[in-house]
């Protein structure tokens, strides 16, 4: 008896269910899992059809597809289209939470699409579509009172809105059904357009808001555009009162934002604003947190467009005790905006003036219980442009401080939590006045509030105006006045409790703002400078580093202690290169106190130069500014520095040791500004400072004295004579080269060349102002000579086994002069885009004579090559171009002008043939030449890299070894010189490996940091192999940029014809 077959084998009719399935491989079921994506506009039809039947889960289903598989890959050309079907559907769904669904899916659609396909389709939903008042028909007939919203808000509000047959059976006894007046049931009814149709579906209120909320953000439409109806949604949005129904009072509100930002006209603007700003602080106090958050940040984005009133003011101080903590922070922002427009004013009813106010308040957010507030508030504080100098010094001490009548401040040994117990009956005599007032005068001292400085209390005003002026108080009387007037309680140690907290962020901030409100103010800086220096011993990193750029600035206001020099010197054995860098600028700029600050700062100093070489360049510099900054002082202790004997000679040391170069430097920079010290010095010193000045220039200043005596303080006019004569000779060599080009033989033209490359390489190498200009030459002289060769090679019969590999290494050079100097002109820019286009066409001739070819692809061959050039002429620096090149290319699209492609046959008639005898003649006759304008020598720099570390010679000895299938990080440190700021993005670090196999990084932008005159890059190159290798090898670390996807090599030096590049000795193995 046969089984009975599965039900899915009935349907689809199979008639041998007796039978065994046959055996399949696994590649036929391999086969059978992969499946295609369908197309989007067959998922919306279905969809559509699925939405009319009413049929939930096939439309969930569809839905779910639409969103993983289509939404995010959306093509332009269908953009318009599948918006209008998606809408459609969901205005036509019976079922409130699918048609949800499906407009989410719209809103991720419609936030993809470009600015003009969004534009057209926002105006497009205002069109009269047809069958849309039909499909809406039969869910919009009944629809529930609006005035019994909010009687029925409590009922549904746990409840989905999407209910069925079933679920309408259980709503309450007292609700009735009526028939909706606004849309006939008519058949003749008109046709409505989609605005109309959304306008009766509620539930899509918040995703209709949203999208013209996007729209008017990002200056789409205007706000005259936006529809009536629309604004109607809002308004009925915002009448809703339950806790489900927060999403659309929040998306109602950002469009009330938006609608008054986006006003137009400058007299609605005020209005608008007003409107818009008396919805938002009503809206303020709503019992939901999230309508709440909207409300804060909708006056948060008015605040930056339009000036809010002033009673807004209060509404944000109290958001600043909101349980939710985005409102905290956007209340903060609020509070810098008053404190920052408005802060002149004073606050109702008192004499404080607002920004002491908004300061306070913001100190009280430094003790919040959420890490984000007390980040917010501590940055906020460095934002504030005027505050009181009471109130900011109390931020730098948790005691309370109060005021005397001889105006001084006094710090009272009390804590806060003692001085808000009223109830206290030990009095202690602390609390006394540091000085009775007379009883005649008439201004007194009290604790002060924080609003001014000797500000009496109320009491005391209505005691003056009834008489009992003169009396003296009583212990019990001063006790109660001076628990009324003490400062806010927020000021006292914000700074301090910022800097103590246990999260890094915090601390980050604090140390900005402290650093940003002590830069403005001297005096705040000299009490700024022990907090700041106590950063230095933060356990983070990033801490540290910013304790020390915000100290910098600050080194101008005071000295330097022996205390405080002992604290920060210790970041100079920083393990972090960029904090030991911020070091030593910030004791270029230091003044020290005694002697005994610039002895620590040298030990300090050759310690590190000890621990870390490969920072003797800048160790260098620091300790020649110290010396240029202390020159009195140095002089006092030169004999100790260079061990100098005062009775018996001497003896020399030697040039090579570090720490006496470095001693030496301080010392030579001091004698520059103390010409006095040089009686004092050995003979020896003055033969060091003769070879460190030709040597160092820029670390050891000149010394009139030790000059005049060689007569080298007179070279100054000669300077400037043999700069001139090294342009001249410049000049002189680039004019050889243009005139090359008039010899008749090819032999004769390579011997000029070869004459003209040694005296350029010549000439780059012991003349560092006009290096740059002489290898341009250099390398133009190698253009020439390749087009010169390879033409000579193909247009006068010569072999032709290796041209075209010579064409595309020659083009590709090319390339790389154009990003591997700055500033060229446009004329020999002009120049190198002329020779590539030639040797492109030279190229395409090879091509023509090895292989016959039709008419149709030559042509192509020949249009392909000229839009290539006029896309290299756009993207370059220069929108101009040289009239040969442009000469030429016209001459090219004259001869390769294409017809009617759709029509080959009456192409090859109507034209003449090309040949490659017509190319060859118009080769022949636009030779590329060299331009005769050379632009300034001195204007003309080389780019270039000096690779620091690794060394080039240990790190070929030492072998790095690592475990393979593990990436692993070489450190590499490089300079970049004469770089620009924009090309700083196209820096990369290519590795070779030994099979020939490269890998191509880009150092992070934080990596990347600015000198003086060049920028310095310290990165990990990542390493990585697939294998373990049997024994050591060598790969290639090269520094260059990129450009047109190309990879464009830098040179090691000016006077370097070698590539910046580094041989690192690895050896993965395994486990």
């Amino acid at each position: 008896m046969l089984t009975r077959a599965p039900r899915k084998r009935e349907l689809l009719g199979e008639p041998q269910l007796s039978q065994p399935p046959s055996k399949k491989n696994r590649l036929d079921k391999q086969a059978e899992r992969s499946f295609r994506r369908r197309n989007l506009q067959e998922v919306l039809d279905e969809l559509c059809l699925r939405v009319e039947s009413n049929d939930r889960q096939l439309t969930n289903n569809l839905i779910r597809e639409i969103d993983t598989e289509h939404v995010r890959v959306i093509r332009d050309k269908d953009f318009a289209k599948s918006c209008t079907k998606l809408i459609k559907a969901c205005l036509t769904s019976k079922i409130e939470t699918v048609s949800n669904k499906m407009f989410a899916c719209l809103m991720g659609m419609f936030a993809r699409g470009s600015l003009q396909r969004r534009k057209d389709f926002v105006f497009s939903l205002q069109e009269v579509c047809e069958g849309l008042s039909q499909a809406i028909k039969e869910p919009a007939k009944i629809l529930p009172d609006p005035r019994r919203i909010v009687e029925t808000s409590n009922f549904d509000s746990g409840a989905e809105s999407d209910t069925d047959s079933e679920a309408s059976n259980k709503k309450p006894a007292d609700f009735k059904p009526r028939i909706e007046d606004i849309l006939p049931m008519d058949e003749e009814e008109d046709e409505i357009s989609m605005i109309d149709a959304l306008y009766l579906k509620p539930n899509l209120d918040s995703g209709v808001l949203t999208i013209y909320t996007m729209v008017l953000r990002e200056k789409i439409i205007q706000a005259d555009e936006v529809p009536e109806k629309i604004k109607l949604c809002a308004r009925r949005s915002l009448a809703y009162s339950s806790i489900s129904s927060t999403a659309n009072r929040t998306a109602a509100i950002d469009f009330h934002v938006a609608l008054a930002i986006s006003s137009s006209s400058s007299t609605s603007e005020e209005e608008s604003a007003a409107q818009c700003e008396s919805l938002l602080t009503r809206l303020a106090g709503d019992r939901d947190f999230r309508v709440r958050k909207s409300a804060a940040e909708g006056l948060l984005a008015l605040s930056n467009v339009f000036k809010l009133s002033k009673a807004t003011y209060q509404l944000a101080k109290t958001h600043m005790a909101d349980s939710d903590s985005d409102i905290r922070i956007a209340a903060i922002k609020l509070l810098i905006f008053y404190a920052n427009r408005r802060g002149e004013e004073e606050i109702e009813g008192t004499n404080k003036k607002l920004y002491d106010d908004a300061f306070s308040s913001i100190c009280d957010a430094i003790n919040d219980i959420e890490i984000g507030v007390r980040v917010e508030a501590a940055k906020k504080l460095g934002d504030f442009e005027q505050v009181s100098e009471e109130l900011i010094y109390q931020t730098l001490d948790k005691k309370m401080m109060r005021s005397t009548t001889n105006q001084q401040v006094v710090k009272v040994q009390q804590s806060l939590f003692a001085l808000s117990k009223k109830a206290s009956t030990n009095r202690d005599r602390r609390w006394k006045f540091a000085k009775k007032a007379p009883k005649m005068q008439e201004s007194r001292g009290g604790w002060s509030r924080g609003k001014e400085l000797n500000a009496s209390v109320p009491s005391e005003e209505e005691k003056k105006k009834n008489g009992v002026e003169g009396a003296e108080k009583n212990d019990d009387d001063d006790d109660n006045e001076e628990e009324e007037s003490i400062i806010p309680h927020g000021a006292c140690g914000a700074f301090v409790s910022a800097l103590e907290d246990e999260f890094m962020d915090v601390r980050k901030a604090a140390v900005y703002s402290l650093g940003r409100l002590a830069c403005t103010r001297p005096t705040f800086a000299v009490s700024a400078l022990e907090y700041l220096a106590d950063m230095f011993n933060d356990e983070m990193a990033d801490v540290r580093l910013d304790a020390i750029n915000a100290l910098t600035p600050l080194i101008a206001h005071g000295q330097i202690n022996s205390e405080q020099l002992n604290v920060i010197s210790k970041c100079l054995d920083d393990a972090m290169p960029e904090a030991r860098q911020a070091m030593r600028e910030l004791l270029k700029r230091a003044q020290f106190v005694d002697l005994n600050c610039i002895e620590m700062c040298v030990k300090a100093l050759l310690s590190c130069l000890k621990r870390f070489p490969k920072d003797k360049d800048e160790i260098y510099g620091c300790m020649a500014d110290i010396g240029k900054n202390h020159g009195v002082q140095v002089q006092s202790i030169m004999r100790s520095l260079l061990d100098i004997h005062l009775i018996f000679h001497t003896r020399e040391s030697s040039i090579e040791d570090q720490e006496y170069v470095g001693k030496l430097i301080m010392v030579l920079n001091a004698a520059a500004f103390q010409p006095s010290m040089v009686h004092f010095m050995p003979e020896f010193v003055h033969r060091h400072y003769r070879f460190l000045r030709n040597a160092s220039p820029n670390l050891v200043r000149p010394i009139r004295v030790l000059d005049e005596e060689k007569q080298i303080g007179r070279c100054s006019k000669s300077d400037e004579k043999t700069n001139e004569k090294a342009e001249e000779v410049v000049m002189n060599t680039y004019y050889r080269l243009c005139n090359v080009t008039a010899t008749a033989q090819l032999v004769d033209r390579n011997i000029q060349r070869d004459e003209i490359f040694r005296d350029t390489s010549a000439i780059s190498l012991y003349n560092s102002s006009v290096s740059g200009a002489a290898r341009l030459i250099f390398c133009l002289g190698e253009v020439s000579s390749h087009v010169d060769s390879i033409t000579n090679t193909v247009l006068r019969g010569g072999e032709l086994t290796n041209v075209k590999q010579l064409i595309g290494q020659s083009i590709e050079d090319m390339q790389s002069i154009e990003h591997q100097f700055s500033g060229i002109s446009m004329q020999i820019h002009s120049y190198l885009i002329y020779c590539r286009v030639y040797l492109s066409f030279l190229d395409m001739l090879i091509w023509m004579m090895q292989v016959m070819t039709s008419q149709i692809d030559v042509c192509n061959a020949g249009q392909l090559i000229i839009q290539d050039s006029k896309i290299i002429i756009e993207d370059g620096p220069f929108r101009e171009i040289s009239d040969e090149l442009s000469t030429f290319l016209a001459s090219c699209e004259q001869i390769f002008s294409v017809g009617d492609q759709r029509n080959p046959i009456g192409l090859e008639e109507k034209r003449k043939i090309i040949t490659p005898t017509t190319l060859v003649n118009l080769l022949d006759k636009s030779i590329p030449k060299l331009p005769l304008k050379f632009p300034s020598a001195g204007s003309i720099h080389l780019k270039y890299a000096r690779i620091t570390n690794p060394n080039k010679d240990s790190a070929v000895e030492n072998v790095l070894k690592f475990f393979a299938h593990l990436p692993h990080g070489i450190p590499l440190e490089f300079d970049l010189f004469n770089m620009k700021v924009d090309e700083l993005d196209s820096v990369r670090i290519k590795t070779v490996h030994p099979d020939g196999q490269f890998d191509v990084m880009r150092p992070r932008i934080e990596e990347i940091r600015n000198e003086n005159s060049h920028f310095s890059v310290t990165t990990q190159v990542k390493v990585t192999c697939s294998s373990p290798w049997s024994e050591p090898a060598e790969i290639d670390v090269i520094i260059g940029v990129l450009a047109n996807n190309i990879f464009v090599p830098l040179f090691a030096s000016p006077s370097c014809f070698s590539s910046a590049h580094v041989r690192v000795r690895i050896h993965p193995h395994s486990r």
